[in-house]
Order: C-alpha cells, then sequence, then structure tokens
C-alpha cells in the first residue's frame, strides 16, 4: 500500500511516500515562499524520482489543522483533487497528534504547540485540540508534579517565557517542524484501526476560529 502525506499546515510545507510502512521518499521546505509556490514543485519532483504517479497511490494522508488557514486550505484542496481524480480514500491527521510522534520515544507528557496568535497557541490537552492564552498553558504545567515536553513551531516564538520552567522541556531542532514522515506513521495507525478514513467530498479543514481576515471584515460590517 502506498500512501502519499501532504502537510502545509505550518510554515514547513511537507510531502513523503510511504509503501507498507517504509518511506521512499520525502520533500520538507521551510523557508518563507508561499505554500502554492513550493507544494506542487514539491509533489512533481518526489514522484518523478521515485518514479511513479498518482496512479500507483492506494491512499492519502493530509494534515487538516490547525494552523495556517491558507496552507490548510492548500493541502487540504490539493489532497481533494488528488483523491478525485484517482477514487482514493483520504485520512485526515491533525497538526499536533502529527507533532506528538515526532517525539512518540519521550516518556513525558507532550505539549505540541503552534501560533495561533494575539498570544493563543493551538495545542492538545488531554487529548483534545484546543486554543489557550500561553500564560494559561504556562499555569497548568507549573501547577502538575508532572514531566512535560513541549514542541512545535510556536516554541521559538514562546521561548523566553518557557524556557525557565523547571517541570519543561523544550524540544530542540527538527522536533520542532512539523513534517510528513510523522504525518504518514499516524496515517498508518489509523488506517489499521479504519478511523478517519473519509473521501474527497467528506473531508473538512480544521480551522478552530475565524480568520484574521473574517475578523477585521465583521469589524467592519
Amino acid at each position: 500500500m502506498k500512501i502519499l502525506g501532504i502537510d502545509t499546515s505550518t510554515n514547513a510545507a511537507s510531502v513523503a511516500v510511504f509503501e507498507d510502512e517504509k518511506l521512499l521518499g520525502d520533500f520538507t521546505i521551510n523557508n518563507k515562499n508561499t505554500h502554492s509556490q513550493k507544494l506542487m514543485p514539491m509533489l512533481e519532483n518526489l514522484f518523478g524520482l521515485l518514479d511513479i504517479t498518482t496512479k500507483d497511490l492506494d491512499l492519502i494522508a493530509v494534515c487538516v489543522g490547525p494552523g495556517s488557514f491558507t496552507g490548510i486550505r492548500i493541502g487540504v484542496s490539493t489532497a481533494k483533487a488528488i483523491a478525485h481524480a484517482n477514487n482514493l480514500p483520504i485520512i485526515e491527521v491533525n497538526s499536533l497528534e502529527s507533532l506528538e510522534q515526532n517525539v512518540c520515544f519521550s516518556k513525558k507528557i507532550k505539549l505540541p504547540i503552534l501560533d495561533a496568535q494575539r498570544n493563543q497557541v493551538y495545542t492538545k490537552i488531554n487529548g483534545e485540540v484546543t486554543i489557550l492564552e500561553v500564560d494559561a498553558l504556562i499555569n497548568i504545567i507549573t501547577n502538575s508534579d508532572q514531566e512535560f515536553l513541549v514542541l512545535g513551531e510556536a516554541v521559538d516564538k514562546y521561548f523566553d517565557k518557557l524556557s525557565n520552567i523547571e517541570n519543561l522541556e523544550i524540544a530542540k531542532g527538527k522536533y520542532n517542524i512539523s513534517n510528513t514522515i510523522s504525518l504518514c506513521e499516524v496515517a498508518t495507525s489509523k488506517h489499521e484501526k479504519n478511523i478517519a478514513i473519509k473521501n474527497c467530498y467528506s473531508i473538512k479543514p480544521m480551522y478552530m476560529k475565524k480568520s484574521q481576515a473574517e475578523i477585521e471584515y465583521e469589524k467592519r460590517k
């Protein structure tokens, strides 16, 4: 079974192809270029190097968010188009469970965080995806006697606030970057359990809140 993974929920754009739990190839580009500039060339180059086409795929795994509104739309739309053209099922993976997979080896409580603007982060508490004020998240950590590991793209933004908490470890480097290797590993597990499998008509982005453009438009009205 060949799985194509697509993740454009953060600044990093990532694509990968797995076959029977084996990584065949992946690209992750973490720069300022837009996902509309990055995604299709990455897919074309990956397919070319692997000598496959979309007709060789059996399943698509896509990150549905939360994260960048525009990025999520691009990734989900691309996954839906490929799935529709090739009659493929889609497995949806949220960005926080994919990040958790980056540090699956850790025994600490994992706290993935992505920037939600206005001093808020998308995170996952007790298995639930939510939005929290950064200070509220810090209170949860400091009022607990458990050990935590925080990771994700928002780590850099809030490093100064997080760095002096005794029961908190901050992930470094590659562990903070969303990638489709972890996404495909989560999708493989979901496929084995026959969960989160949808089609191109039923899959939807996980936005969690209104975009800044929508907020500004409502203010003007």
